[in-house]
C-alpha cells in the first residue's frame, strides 16, 4: 500500500464494489452487507473471496444485525464468532460497536472484542455517534486498546459536526485516530481538509447498481454500488495535500 499521509477508506458491499474501490486507489476497504441497515457483517464467502483477491487492507463489519447497538449473549456470541473468523483468514482489521442502553460504550465487551481480535486493529463505528459524552467515550476507547473512531462528529455529515472533530481530534492527541464518515464526497472531503488535521476518511460514494438482467430490478432496487470515478477523485485531493505537506516541512 502506498504510504500516504493522508487515507482513505472505501466502505463496500461486495466483492465488485470492493475491487472497484481498489482499481479506483482506496487506501483500505470497509467490507459489510446491508448498507440500508447500516451495514452488517458480510458472509464468510465474501470475506475469504476479497482478502484472497485484493491487495489493499480490509476492514471487516462486525455487526450481527441492523438496528440498535445493544447486543445480547448470543449475539455476542456470534460477534466474537465472526472476529474469530476474521483473524484466521488474515484481515488486517475489523470495525464494531456495542452500547449500553443509556447509550454508553459497553468498555468491558468491547475490551474483550479488541483483544480477541489482536493482531488486527479495530475501529469503533458511528454508534460513537450516539454516546451522550463523546469525550469520555473517546477515553474509554482509548483505554478499550481501540485504534480508530469512526464518527460523524455526532451530526448525519461529517461537514455539520466540524467543530466537535476538531475538539475530538486535539483531545485524542495521537492516541486514537478518528476517521471522518458520513455524507463525504469531493465537496465535503476539501471542507474537511481546509478545516481540520484529520488524515483518515471514510467514504460509501454509492449509485445505484446497473441490472444485468432488467427482470431483475424489483428485487434489486436496493441495491448500490461504489462510484469509482468519485474514488479517484477524492484519492487525487488527497494527494495533493500530502505533496503541500511534504513540501511544507
Amino acid at each position: 500500500m502506498e504510504n500516504l499521509s493522508f487515507q482513505l477508506e472505501a466502505c463496500v458491499n461486495c466483492f465488485h464494489a470492493a475491487r472497484i474501490a481498489e482499481q479506483a486507489g482506496a487506501d483500505r476497504i470497509e467490507l459489510c452487507e446491508n448498507l440500508h441497515a447500516g451495514g452488517t457483517t458480510p458472509s464468510a464467502g465474501t470475506i475469504k473471496q476479497v482478502k484472497a483477491r485484493l491487495q489493499i487492507p480490509l476492514y471487516v463489519m462486525i455487526r450481527p444485525r441492523g438496528g440498535d447497538f445493544c447486543y445480547d449473549e448470543e449475539e455476542f456470541a456470534i460477534m466474537q464468532t465472526d472476529i474469530a473468523l476474521c483473524k484466521n483468514l488474515g484481515c488486517e482489521g475489523v470495525v464494531f460497536g456495542i452500547l449500553k442502553e443509556n447509550g454508553e460504550i459497553d468498555v468491558n465487551r468491547c475490551r474483550r472484542l479488541v483483544e480477541l481480535a489482536w493482531p488486527m486493529e479495530t475501529t469503533f463505528h458511528r454508534a460513537f455517534d450516539l454516546c451522550p459524552d463523546p469525550r469520555r467515550a473517546l477515553e474509554e476507547l482509548v483505554d478499550a486498546g481501540f485504534q480508530y473512531i469512526l464518527t460523524s462528529g455526532q451530526q448525519v455529515r461529517a461537514v455539520d459536526g466540524i467543530d466537535l472533530l476538531v475538539q475530538l481530534d486535539e483531545l485524542a492527541g495521537g492516541r486514537i485516530q478518528l476517521i471522518a464518515a458520513g455524507g463525504i464526497r469531493y465537496p465535503q472531503l476539501q471542507e474537511l481538509l481546509t478545516r481540520t488535521h484529520l488524515r483518515y476518511f471514510h467514504s460509501g460514494a454509492s449509485v445505484p447498481m446497473p441490472a444485468v438482467f432488467p427482470g431483475s430490478a424489483p428485487f434489486a432496487l436496493s441495491d448500490i454500488l461504489i462510484n469509482g470515478e468519485e474514488i479517484k477523485r477524492m484519492k487525487t485531493l488527497l494527494r495533493e495535500y500530502t505533496q503541500k505537506q511534504t513540501r511544507s516541512e
